[in-house]
């Protein structure tokens, strides 16, 4: 059997049209019973991987669509996990394309390994880890990244160049501005590097107790969810069925992730945040000669990244004529994929739609077979890295479970 499948038996991707809430939480915000895995069961697969000597731990993830049909991976943002994928992934698996989701260590189903930095190498290295865990290593594929998800994939694309066909950046974290975030950032995060004795000081600030989502709360009042959701959605939308579906899945993985809070505050401490410039030009000029496409896209009233036209031509100087910007959806906020999950899923299909060239310049990692071509339009090798998939292992690592 192929141990790389979910079984989740969510309704056809026609019919999802908001964001699924999880099992053990209501749009009413029902209080959340006490236990170590509020999320419940995951609904794809766990499995070992090891990061780095030191650095072991079971991954969640899901790997769905037809196996001959060029992949797709989400990376996901800061405090979230692989849930706010669902309806973009069953509009790209309807579309005939191979979607990989997970999550990050310290979120959702994850474990959170004591030996984690929560920086960018080890997200990093944890990608590279769970590809060469599915013998997806070799196989050239579409990183689609979300807020710091967006940093961490033109991270990775500059490790492993001949890995990445496409780079689909939402909102993506590095080079922007953001209301939700101090000035001089950079001294901030060098100050509580330096003077480790300060963090428990600005845990106390950003994370109080008895705020945010806290499992033990009452339901939020209208203005808590708005103060809550402000940023990842515009105001008309925050009461809608997707921004309570995000603050209902926030909330249980408050309650199910030990130590999330101390997680989300590390990686604010260590992430290049506001200082990715350098990061994105060496990946756009990296991008220009293979001629790597990649599409940037945007909410108008995003205030926890803001691209504003000064950043953006941060980007086009980088990749040059690589680099697919459009106008950025009205009246939407962080979560714009959500607000105008139809609009968004058009201009990602029809940016993939495009076919790459014949030839990539700089060599580095194998192409899949069908790499330039439409999803469905090449016959299965059995040899191939695609076909390889669920026959992974890392050292001692496994399939350690399955939930569906």
């Amino acid at each position: 059997s192929e141990t790389s499948e979910t079984s989740r038996g969510t309704p056809p991707p026609e019919k999802m049209d908001v964001v699924p809430l999880p099992a053990t939480v209501g749009v009413d915000f029902l209080r959340l019973p006490p236990s170590n895995r509020e999320l419940g069961p995951p609904p794809g697969r766990t499995i070992d991987v090891m990061v780095r000597r030191g650095c072991f731990g079971v991954m969640h993830y899901q790997l769905d669509g037809p196996r001959d049909g060029e992949l797709c991976v989400w990376v996901h943002g800061l405090g979230d996990f692989s849930y706010r994928s669902d309806l973009l992934a069953g509009a790209l698996i309807a579309g005939g394309y191979r979607v990989l989701r997970f999550d990050f260590f310290g979120r959702g189903w994850s474990d959170s390994p004591a030996a984690a930095g929560y920086d960018m190498d080890m997200y990093i290295g944890q990608m590279r880890a769970l590809f060469e865990t599915l013998t997806l290593g070799g196989r050239r594929k579409t990183l689609i990244g979300h807020s710091m998800g967006g940093l961490i994939a033109q991270g990775y694309t500059e490790k492993y160049p001949g890995d990445v066909a496409r780079l689909v950046l939402l909102a993506p974290a590095g080079v922007m501005t953001s209301s939700k975030l101090p000035p001089c950032l950079s001294g901030l995060q060098c100050m509580f590097t330096a003077c480790s004795c300060l963090v428990p000081a600005l845990r106390s600030v950003a994370f109080p107790p008895s705020q945010g989502f806290s499992a033990s709360g009452d339901a939020p009042t209208a203005a808590e969810r708005q103060s809550l959701m402000d940023g990842d959605f515009h105001p008309r939308n925050i009461d809608g069925a997707n921004c309570q579906a995000v603050a209902a899945w926030q909330k249980a993985q408050a309650a199910a992730v030990t130590g999330h809070s101390d997680v989300v505050m590390q990686s604010v401490l260590k992430m290049p945040w506001t200082t990715a410039a350098p990061l994105v030009r060496t990946v756009g000029n990296d991008s220009q000669k293979r001629r790597r496409p990649t599409l940037l896209l945007r909410g108008s009233d995003d205030t926890i990244v803001t691209i504003d036209e000064r950043a953006l031509e941060q980007y086009k100087l980088a990749y040059g004529d690589q680099l697919h910007a459009p106008a950025p959806l009205a009246n939407t906020g962080h979560c714009f994929f959500l607000e105008e999950s139809a609009a968004t899923h058009q201009l990602i299909l029809d940016f993939l739609a495009k076919p790459l060239p014949s030839k990539s310049g700089g060599g580095g990692g194998t192409p899949s077979a069908s790499a330039g071509s439409s999803p469905r339009a090449t016959k299965k090798d059995t040899k191939s890295p695609a076909a390889a998939e669920g026959r992974a292992a890392v050292g001692g690592g496994k399939v350690a479970g399955r939930a569906g």
